[in-house]
């Protein structure tokens, strides 16, 4: 059941936080980002992983007053993570019953599990809207194609396909925005975006270069030319970089992000060096 008050907070982080980093000067930014992070410290201490991490190195909230003080906190390990998952991870008063449970793919040994609640996916879903902003694309106005993992406990599947979003995709009638799953059969995949002629392309790096193969090759997804590609979720080295980006005649942005954490920074339009605006509301 998506509430009044879940609602209210997609609005006022749509009109608040989007363009906060364009309206406000670089010395506002750094003290808006101090007030996050006291805030968020704060909270965490409610946490009982962290609770015991901090009160153990002698540290309490009133200790970290800005950026600089991050030094202070102690380290939490993804094992600190699996051990005391899952009662630990979350404060006494946090509703599982009204969170996505999202996992690590395990690709270093055993998965993390953690849990992300419906402010944390209205946050990402802002993210989006700040990555697309930022490269002149408009979230419902702009054919935008997203290739991810969409598979239960995914982060692609909390910001895209968990029941928050797809109430709001149905709620306001969003027929610009195309899905594609990473498990989809890459021809028909280049086929599925052909036909939908995004002018944002969003992917791994991996598939990008598969279906700049495709068309570059054997003419699959030839009608593929959007304005803006970005890559996330893996690394983009300078080859695969130029490769995509002479394919599909469009400019390619990196864009960090994680299952924990979500779209974390992007690439700056102005420059071609990896410029990184972070995103402060994260703090």
């Amino acid at each position: 059941m998506i509430d009044t008050a879940v609602l209210l907070q997609l609005v006022k982080g749509y009109f608040f936080d989007v363009d906060i980093v364009w309206r406000k000067t670089r010395e506002e930014i750094k003290k808006l980002q101090n007030k996050r992070l006291r805030r968020i410290i704060r909270y965490a201490y409610s946490v009982p992983v962290y609770h015991k991490k901090y009160k153990k190195a002698g540290v309490r909230p009133d200790d970290i007053k800005g950026i600089e003080d991050i030094e202070k906190l102690p380290v939490i390990t993804k094992e600190d993570i699996r051990e005391n998952f899952p009662d630990g991870i979350v404060p006494k008063n946090f509703n599982i019953s009204r969170a996505e449970k999202l996992s690590t793919s395990g690709s270093t040994g055993k998965p993390v599990v953690i849990y992300a609640d419906y402010s944390t996916i209205i946050r990402n879903i802002i993210a989006y809207v700040r990555i697309l902003k930022a490269y002149d694309a408009k979230w419902n106005k702009t054919r935008i194609t997203v290739i991810g993992d969409m598979a239960y406990g995914t982060a692609g599947y909390a910001s895209f396909v968990s029941p928050l979003p797809s109430f709001i995709m149905k709620a306001l009638s969003i027929k610009n925005l195309q899905i594609i799953d990473i498990g989809e059969e890459p021809r028909i995949m280049a086929e599925k975006i052909n036909e939908f002629k995004p002018d944002f392309l969003n992917g791994y790096p991996g598939i990008l270069r598969i279906l700049a193969t495709l068309k570059m090759e054997e003419g699959i997804g030839k009608d593929i030319s959007p304005q803006y590609i970005s890559s996330s979720g893996a690394v983009l080295d300078p080859y695969t970089r130029k490769y995509i980006e002479e394919a599909f005649n469009a400019r390619v942005f990196d864009v960090y992000e994680s299952t924990e954490g979500g779209p974390i920074a992007f690439e700056c339009k102005e420059t071609i060096i990896c410029t990184l605006i972070w995103f402060i509301w994260k703090f």
